[in-house]
């Protein structure tokens, strides 16, 4: 009897249930039709099981919803939970989906051989489990493989999209996913991962140019601009006390993320056409990783920040912080590659750095935090915070002629340019009836009750707060001659940063650039120092800005627009620190030689390559007159409601920038002596645009030339303005 019982599962234990529980149903109910008034008799206990069942029945019917919630709320019990029936392990439902293959064909009627590309996917399976007990379900799919081919072009069939699926010998799988709520590990409360093996994507020519005509739409679809009216709307304001975020935090459903997309590389060929003998340009895309961070087991509770003596304000940050789910983004050795014909630009992929990389394998990092209250309006509803510590470009005028070769020798589909489809053509009734709409709400406004102002609160939330730095950007142009290679100049910008923020009734973003230098190569300045054509502080090891830019748009509808904004629609501020520009004789010439012969060997080979059509520039000019024409015919025709508007919105600006540069210097020297030191200081300028007029003011402090030849003393040769 042992041995029986240990060989039962659960599956057949329940089903034996079942039936026993069915039998016994169906044998209580005919016990009770053959028994007469002696079994009555003795089925008093019975009598009153029923009655205590109908007293309950009557009582649950007497109360209603709010004091049911209450009742169970006390006791400790919830309706609709999940059955205990089976255990947690237990899977009642479950479901498989196999498709070997599937082949996708995009035809053209207008060829000889109809096929323009064919995408075929091989071995998708998909499986999904439930589980009642635990409230679960589990998705897994998988994709086997993936292709695409082109266009035929002289018998050869190119292959677009190829996928890797061989390492060590082993099939690896393209895709696979895994989606799970209530995973039995219990370490999270939702688990999606997410893997996809990498794919080589080749451009060929003659494929996408077809598969462009076969989704262009005909020439009589005429394309009309839609019109959308938005309204802005306060959401309910909802601010959360130290306890109810503790609380909040504490419910939170924890989600586990990993999704990992293996590095893929984009083939751009010359001409094209891929055929393993000429030039190449491939942009590796890098492996794109995104996981979930783990929440600091150490982070302090609100019981805990109470019993160190915590204030009010420091227990209610603390919660603040971690009110938010994290995930981490990395972007691993992104790279570009510049091949020539014989060049084994595929062993390149996996080196550091080469010959043929333009750029160096980079590493970008992001943190994106997701809040958990939408409500809150202290809280941004999401922040982004990027890092890239290193991007470095290495060219030289070999390999901008080869990018030139590339991008020349591409053949694109030029479509028929004619007179109508050139000439810009407006629509007069519907602007006409747009300009008449927006100045009778602006007039409307002034009938407006003024007490639906007193409805808006005075508080906006924050929608996105995104912060990127680029600690180092670095660009060498290199030289290449018979044999060799000389570094020319080096350009190095020093943290670039940029920051944004957008809320409901306005958005900021913020630009600087910490230092930058130039450095010539070739030459040395007269100390016989290194020759920076370009510095700033940050050159001299000082921590100061060189250029900070601030952007501000506000929304002519929040309620503090006149208090807050000043009436200002877009507000731009630039700040320049100290530059220094040595405009150094040789250097200069042999800057415009480079260029020069560059530019000769590029319009050469442009001519070559594609000859201009000299057709289709006068049908381009002609056009463009007629168009401006056109449309300085409209602008008066609208002249009225445009005076309109200036009437009404006339203290509001448009516009206004402001700009200041505090040190401006020009170093003019030769290889020999310097020749001259000009210095430009306190320079402002601000620009104020409104309906009606338009303000500029300027300002300048001092000015200094100077001649630093040791023959002339320096107080005679100074002059200021």
């Amino acid at each position: 009897m042992q041995a029986l019982e240990d060989e039962l599962d659960v599956l057949n234990i329940t089903m034996a249930r079942k039936q026993a529980e069915v039998e016994n149903s169906r044998l209580g109910i005919k016990q009770k039709e053959d028994s007469g008034w002696i079994s009555s008799w003795f089925s008093w206990g019975n009598q009153k099981k029923d009655d205590d069942t109908g007293i309950m029945n009557q009582f649950e019917s007497a109360m209603t919803f709010e004091e049911k919630s209450k009742l169970y709320s006390a006791i400790g019990y919830q309706e609709n939970t999940a059955s205990m029936t089976y255990p947690i392990t237990f899977i009642e439902n479950q479901i498989t989906f196999r498709l070997h293959h599937l082949t996708v064909i995009v035809k053209d009627n207008t060829l000889n051989d109809l096929e323009v590309i064919t995408f075929g996917l091989d071995d998708v399976r998909v499986k999904f489990e439930m589980r009642p007990s635990a409230q679960a379900i589990k998705f897994l799919s998988t994709v086997g493989n993936l292709k695409a081919y082109g266009l035929k072009s002289d018998g050869v069939l190119p292959t677009i999209i190829n996928n890797f699926t061989k390492s060590n010998g082993q099939d690896m799988r393209l895709l696979d996913i895994l989606v799970e709520t209530n995973p039995l590990d219990c370490l999270c409360d939702q688990r999606v991962y997410l893997t996809a093996q990498p794919l080589e994507i080749i451009y060929h020519a003659e494929s996408i140019n077809r598969l462009a005509d076969v989704f262009r739409p005909p020439k009589s679809v005429a394309l009309k601009g839609l019109q959308e009216a938005a309204r802005t709307k306060l959401k309910d304001i909802k601010e959360l006390s130290a306890t109810g975020l503790q609380h909040a935090i504490t419910e939170h459903k924890v989600v586990d993320l990993n999704v990992i997309f293996n590095s893929s590389r984009v083939v751009i060929p010359e001409n094209g056409n891929y055929d393993g003998n000429c030039h190449v340009f491939v942009a590796d895309l890098g492996c794109l990783q995104m996981f979930s961070a783990v929440r600091d087991p150490n982070s302090p509770n609100l019981q805990e920040l109470v019993r160190e003596g915590s204030s009010e304000t420091e227990r209610l940050n603390e919660m603040l912080h971690q009110s938010y789910d994290r995930f981490i983004v990395k972007l691993n050795r992104m790279q570009i590659i510049l091949a020539a014909p014989g060049d084994n630009w595929q062993n390149a992929i996996f080196q550091e750095e080469t010959l043929l990389h333009l750029l160096t394998p980079t590493n970008i990092n992001f943190e994106l935090q997701k809040c958990l209250f939408m409500d809150d309006p202290r809280l941004p509803k999401m922040k982004i915070k990027g890092l890239l510590p290193s991007f470095n470009i290495v060219i030289s005028d070999v390999k901008l002629l080869q990018l030139a070769t590339i991008g020349l020798s591409i053949p694109i589909k030029q479509e028929d340019v004619t007179d109508d489809a050139l000439e810009l053509k407006i629509d007069d009734k519907i602007v006409t009836n747009k300009v008449y709409s927006d100045s009778n709400a602006i007039e409307g406004l002034t009938n407006v009750d003024s007490s639906a102002s007193h409805e808006l609160k005075d508080v906006q939330f924050t929608n996105v707060e995104l912060l990127f730095e680029i600690q180092e950007m670095g660009v060498t142009i290199i030289h290449q001659k018979l044999g060799s290679s000389d570094e020319l100049l080096t350009i190095a910008i020093l943290q670039l940063g940029f920051s944004f923020k957008q809320c409901t009734y306005n958005m900021t973003a913020d630009i600087y650039v910490g230092g930058m230098t130039v450095q010539h190569n070739y030459f040395q300045n007269v100390k016989g120092d290194l020759l920076y054509v370009v510095k700033t502080p940050m050159t001299e090891g000082l921590k100061e800005k060189f250029f900070i830019l601030t952007y501000l748009s506000a929304d002519a509808k929040s309620p503090y627009f006149a208090s807050t904004y000043r009436s200002i629609h877009q507000l731009l501020q630039v700040h320049f620190s100290r530059l220094t520009v040595v405009l150094h004789q040789e250097a200069i010439l042999q800057l415009m030689l480079f260029a020069n012969n560059l530019q000769e060997k590029v319009d050469a080979l442009q001519t070559r390559l594609k000859p201009v059509d000299s057709q289709l520039h006068t049908k381009l000019r002609r056009s463009s007159t007629r168009s401006t024409s056109s449309f300085i015919d409209f602008a008066k025709d609208v002249s009225v409601p445009q005076q309109r508007l200036k009437k009404a919105a006339k203290h509001e600006i448009d516009i206004q920038i402001y700009a200041a540069l505090e040190t401006f210097s020009v170093v003019i020297c030769n290889m020999k002596s310097e020749i001259a030191n000009i210095g430009i200081e306190g320079v402002e300028a601000g620009v104020t645009v409104q309906k009606s007029m338009t303000t500029i003011e300027t300002s300048l402090r001092n000015i200094e030339v100077c001649d630093p030849s040791p023959k002339i003393g320096r107080a005679s040769c100074r002059e200021r303005v």
